[in-house]
């Protein structure tokens, strides 16, 4: 049978994507993955399933939205608006970014409209991380004209970039040492991330606790997510690995789940985090370090 690994898309395919058209690109042989049919059956007692309206029938497969960067706001909260920009919070830093990368924005054109921005439970409050980088930046509510300076120096492409006159304007706090998970859990955009989210969100700090203890290491950072699309999907998540983790089979990439279960948490701790496995029954794509989106293909 046929072996499974991850494939991505090459600048031009993104491109071509932009279009409404998509063209893979095999990874080399010494980047392919090792893959899974389904999540090993967990041997806790995690917490029930609640009965929700799931779409069990569409395939996960390709559903990630087409971005190269993904820019996550630190709120401290989870009760945001049901479209971020709305949010009542000053600044509105997701508002701020969104206005300069969305359609009409000052950025859209030079950055394709590649950048997502979500907000996310943890703090600090204000700051903002780079994925699939890891880089977390704070200050960027001192000065006028800081958020176009932000989008400038740090995610435009490079060719693009203005450099700083000498140390960036904001501060650095990255690590790049701790996987992260993100959980949808807006619930003010749709119910079934708001009852999901928080549930698998205790199941995966619960779990992780113990696995830790028996596999030393790491331990993740585990938050939630404002919608990421797929809401019917519910559970969705987002695993960040750092990218200097060089022995890890997923070094630098995002990968993304989706109708995640509590029953599912420990596999996915066990397979994908410690092991490198995606679990394919749950995969609905990701996100290489380069910015290419991946996809599992037949090798």
């Amino acid at each position: 049978m046929a072996s499974k690994c991850l494939l991505r898309s090459s600048p031009a395919t993104r491109r071509a994507h932009q279009r409404g058209l998509f063209v893979q690109l095999r990874l080399s042989s010494t980047s392919s993955q090792l893959t899974t049919g389904t999540c090993p059956p967990s041997t806790c007692a995690c917490a029930a399933t609640p009965d929700l309206e799931i779409d069990r029938i569409k395939p996960l497969i390709n559903t990630v939205p087409r971005h190269s960067k993904h820019l996550v706001v630190h709120t401290g909260r989870d009760d945001w608006a049901s479209r971020i920009e709305d949010d009542k919070e000053k600044p509105n830093i997701a508002k701020e970014l969104k206005a300069l990368l969305g359609p009409k924005g000052e950025f859209y054109e030079a950055t394709s409209g590649s950048v997502m921005i979500s907000n996310c439970s943890s703090g600090p409050a204000g700051s903002v991380t780079i994925f699939p980088e890891g880089r977390m930046f704070s200050s960027l509510r001192d000065y006028e004209g800081v958020y176009q300076d932000f989008v400038r120096m740090l995610l435009l492409p490079e060719d693009l970039r203005v450099d700083a006159p000498g140390k960036l304007p904001f501060e650095d706090h990255s690590s790049g040492e701790k996987i992260t998970i993100f959980i949808c859990g807006h619930n003010t955009r749709d119910s079934r991330c708001g009852i999901m989210g928080p549930l698998l969100r205790d199941e995966f700090k619960t779990q992780s606790k113990k696995i830790v203890n028996e596999r030393s290491g790491w331990e993740p950072d585990v938050s939630l997510i404002s919608h990421i699309g797929g809401h019917a999907f519910a559970g969705n998540i987002i695993i960040y690995f750092p990218s200097t983790w060089t022995k890890h089979p997923l070094a630098g990439k995002g990968i993304w789940y989706g109708r995640v279960e509590p029953k599912h948490v420990e596999g996915i701790l066990k397979e994908t985090m410690t092991k490198g496995v995606i679990i394919e029954e749950l995969f609905r794509g990701g996100l290489d370090f380069d910015g290419q989106l991946l996809r599992l293909g037949q090798q």
